[in-house]
């Protein structure tokens, strides 16, 4: 609890705590297992801006100890600036590499079959052609 910041909580439930709370619980769990894998499902959904920046901080930390992170998300701008790798997936592996080479209009039209501009909020700079 304490290498995620949630040492003061130890004594609350789960069910009060914000949503970016119970998932730095949930990677204390895990690293109390010492896996050396961490598998997330929409781990920024239903987390404040300021706890999913703290979120992918950690992340980071995990990643150069060592562990393999693996994220399953929809939010494709938390991806596009903050993740060296991505794999796209619909039924099969449409596109892998860098956001910046697998977020191309023809992938993200595959994946949502919709105007792949309406996916990536171009603001936050990161550009595609």
């Amino acid at each position: 609890m304490e290498r995620v910041d949630m040492w003061d909580y130890k004594d609350q439930l789960i069910s009060e705590m914000s949503g970016g709370q119970r998932q730095r619980v949930f990677i204390a769990r895990a690293l109390c297992q010492e896996a050396n894998i961490l598998l997330l499902d929409e781990a920024f959904s239903g987390v404040d801006v300021a706890s999913q920046f703290g979120l992918i901080d950690m992340l980071r930390e995990l990643k150069d100890q060592g562990k393999t992170i693996l994220i399953a998300t929809h939010d494709l701008n938390t991806l596009a600036d903050r993740f060296d790798e991505v794999i796209c997936l619909n039924r099969h592996v449409c596109a892998q590499g860098s956001p910046d080479t697998a977020f191309t209009p023809a992938v993200l039209e595959e994946l949502y079959g919709s105007h792949p501009g309406m996916f990536l909020d171009h603001s936050l700079g990161h550009h595609h052609d």
